[in-house]
């Protein structure tokens, strides 16, 4: 019982990381990459805030402050990664790799710590990835992203879009391993301590473009993004409290396929053949993970 509920939390997990992520997107068409960061993580941040004190939770001390820190590092490390990898140009490249990377390196860690999974599990984790990466894949090929700004000109830089994409997945990896460490007694208020990093990441980026600060109500799509972005780091400690850490990140980095179905429910955007086999895979990977 103990698996079948963290495997539960680890699929709920992604699939509202996958809407937080949509929603973001959206978020960004209305304004821009850099207010939608800091409106989402602000929302996210005020959402952990009101269910810590609901939850009667005090503010950590010690040693799990500077693991949340970290955490949120990290978290913002993936983040700013991840657009800037989008503003270039290939996100059919970017968004996939990064996807699984965060996956792949919780995967080694999980396995250096508690050891290697069974056998039907490791074919889950294999698969899982491969869905992952033919799920994330964009349907209209190297055309930028919807978070990319609309100003956003080729890159002549000699960093390319792959590396950003690795940087992005090592981040969102160190968020999974350093997150999973947090106090279970705590979870409200050691996510509240880690969301702060990405909201000074947010804040730093606005005052850098000279971007005014995001009201609320004429962007309702970055609230719901920040939202749910706080429910998916909530779901997946949950996860993590019931089962092992790769099969929580491995589960919670399926988030891709939630964005491309709610895409595909209210946008109306075609699948294309390489999507509709991603999400073939996952479910697999999904039944052999939950055996």
């Amino acid at each position: 019982m103990t698996g079948f509920l963290g495997i539960i939390f680890g699929l709920a997990s992604g699939i509202v990381w996958g809407s937080g992520d949509f929603f973001g997107g959206r978020a960004a068409l209305k304004a821009n990459q850099y207010q939608a960061v800091f409106l989402s993580g602000t929302t996210g941040w005020l959402t952990l805030l009101a269910l810590m004190l609901f939850a009667g939770e005090s503010l950590p001390s010690g040693g799990k402050v500077w693991l949340a820190l970290l955490a949120g590092v990290g978290g913002s490390l993936g983040l700013l990664s991840l657009y800037r990898g989008l503003s270039m140009g290939n996100s059919a490249l970017v968004a996939p790799t990064s996807a699984v990377t965060s996956a792949a390196v919780t995967v080694i860690y999980g396995s250096l710590r508690d050891g290697l999974p069974d056998t039907l599990k490791l074919v889950g984790f294999g698969l899982g990835l491969i869905g992952i990466w033919l799920v994330a894949q964009s349907s209209g090929g190297d055309a930028q992203s919807p978070s990319d700004p609309p100003d956003a000109p080729a890159s002549k830089e000699a960093a390319s879009p792959l590396l950003f994409a690795l940087l992005a997945g090592l981040g969102f990896g160190a968020f999974f391993i350093f997150i999973s460490q947090i106090e279970t007694q705590t979870i409200f208020s050691q996510l509240v301590v880690s969301r702060l990093a990405i909201i000074a990441v947010g804040f730093m980026l606005l005052m850098r473009h000279r971007q005014p600060i995001p009201l609320p109500h004429r962007n309702f799509a970055g609230v719901l993004a920040g939202v749910f972005d706080a429910g998916g780091n909530v779901l997946f400690l949950l996860a993590k409290q019931y089962t092992r850490l790769d099969v929580a990140s491995v589960l919670s980095s399926l988030y891709p396929a939630s964005t491309v179905l709610l895409s595909l429910i209210i946008l109306k955007e075609h699948l294309s053949q390489s999507q509709i086999w991603g999400l073939f895979i996952c479910l697999v990977a999904v039944g052999l993970i939950a055996v």
